[in-house]
């Protein structure tokens, strides 16, 4: 990812919802994918900064979303690192220090040990 204050180059699928805002207004999670080579990750940074931070673990993920309080993103993902095969939901702290399976109910909310998340489908 480009450090120079410039913010980087990058491709986004625009078919899918790949933006979310924190409930606090201040921190965006965004699926972006740095060059054609790489896989589409999550990166997040704040609104008033111009430099995304990856967060590890993430390859592959989509539909982000926040926790209800802000301290976790959620997303969808289908990969060998997560497993594979079919899609399931994970959590990451915003730091990217911490990764969950999350349990998705079906009904637009997801639960794990994150908490109570939401999400509008």
């Amino acid at each position: 990812m480009q450090q120079s204050g410039r913010p980087p180059r990058c491709a986004v699928d625009a078919r899918q919802r790949q933006l979310a805002l924190s409930p606090d207004g201040q921190t965006m999670a965004m699926v972006m994918r740095p060059d054609t080579a790489a896989p589409q990750s999550l990166y997040t940074r704040r609104v008033n900064n111009v430099v995304f931070q990856k967060l590890g673990g993430t390859e592959d993920a989509s539909q982000p979303f926040f926790s209800p309080d802000g301290r976790y993103v959620a997303f969808v993902a289908n990969n060998v690192a997560h497993g594979g095969g079919i899609y399931q939901t994970y959590a990451v702290s915003r730091d990217g220090q911490r990764i969950l399976n999350i349990q998705y109910a079906g009904d637009g909310t997801a639960a794990g040990r994150a908490g109570a998340l939401s999400h509008a489908a």
